[in-house]
């Protein structure tokens, strides 16, 4: 059975991060590699032919997944990767850091030798030294989901005695909670969704990335961008986070163990030992101490996109 659907069919009127790939992947891959032709190519999330399309269809299956197993619904993940007929005619799941290889084989029993890591992919952004020189006030950024820490991240800000500003980027609207305190803090900036190129430029004035998650991350484009642009990553060493940070900046450890007692997550404990490490890096950006050089030189040399399309085209070749 012949399917004639585009490969990776994504949302194009959606503008996250799995879109951003994708994008990049049909302007820069798909024109120089023929092989994905073979294949039925589909790409969670997006949009994708019905399950029985998929049963019918005799080739083998390519899989890019963007998310754990577990984030799915729990028909889409008993459909795709119970042992199975779907299952052994997919050639390969896509996944996008050594985490959510593990993670996807611990939720699914899904063959690891049928898992491959393909990191997402960033424009390398402009990093000015002379930011960090003689700072007064930090700027600090947020440009994850807001379902994913922000609003650990917001009540975090009163366990902070220096003065600071906080730019967020998100489709959050403070409107919609103006009961809460903190929408009212003049400190904060809620800019909403915007272009990523608008983004960057905020980033590149930027002096420290602050994401507190709630959420697994795969691989977190944002802060991969943010420590591109020099920010001092301050985060919790969860998901893929440690892999993608890599040691650099303030993080958080353990939160599963220090911030769930009996089944119940206790965000104020989080938000108040989030704290603590953000008002530190907050004093290392003021003192001088923070020197980004080889984070940049990191970030940018292993999630460059110039580094991600070669890992593309390896894959490519051993179709």
């Amino acid at each position: 059975m012949e399917l004639n659907i585009p490969i990776f069919n994504f949302h194009n009127h959606v503008i996250g991060g799995t879109e951003y790939q994708a994008r990049v992947f049909h302007e820069k891959i798909l024109p120089d590699s023929p092989n994905f032709q073979k294949y039925l190519c589909m790409i969670f999330p997006g949009k994708n032919i019905d399950n029985k399309s998929v049963e019918d269809f005799d080739g083998e299956i390519l899989i890019w997944a963007h998310c754990l197993p577990s984030q799915f619904a729990p028909e889409m993940t008993e459909f795709f990767w119970k042992p199975g007929k779907i299952a052994d005619k997919t050639k390969y799941v896509i996944v996008p850091s050594e985490y959510a290889k593990n993670k996807f084989h611990e939720e699914t029993g899904f063959p690891k030798e049928k898992l491959y890591v393909i990191p997402n992919g960033i424009d390398p952004l402009k990093y000015n030294s002379d930011k960090f020189k003689n700072v007064k006030k930090v700027k600090i950024t947020h440009t994850s989901g807001p379902n994913r820490g922000m609003m650990i991240l917001l009540n975090s800000l009163q366990y902070i005695e220096q003065d600071f500003q906080l730019d967020i980027f998100n489709d959050f609207y403070p409107e919609m909670y103006l009961d809460n305190e903190v929408m009212h803090d003049d400190r904060i900036t809620f800019y909403g969704r915007t272009p990523r190129k608008t983004m960057y430029k905020y980033l590149e004035q930027s002096h420290l990335h602050a994401y507190p998650p709630i959420f697994l991350e795969t691989f977190c484009i944002a802060m991969a961008e943010g420590m591109s642009a020099g920010l001092m990553p301050v985060y919790s060493n969860v998901g893929s986070l440690p892999e993608v940070v890599n040691g650099h900046g303030l993080y958080l450890d353990d939160i599963n163990n220090k911030f769930i007692k009996e089944g119940v997550f206790q965000g104020d404990e989080y938000a108040k030992e989030y704290g603590k490490i953000l008002s530190e890096g907050v004093d290392q950006i003021l003192s001088g101490k923070w020197d980004p050089q080889e984070q940049v030189e990191y970030i940018n040399g292993t999630y460059g996109w110039d580094k991600v399309i070669s890992k593309w085209k390896d894959f490519h070749d051993i179709l």
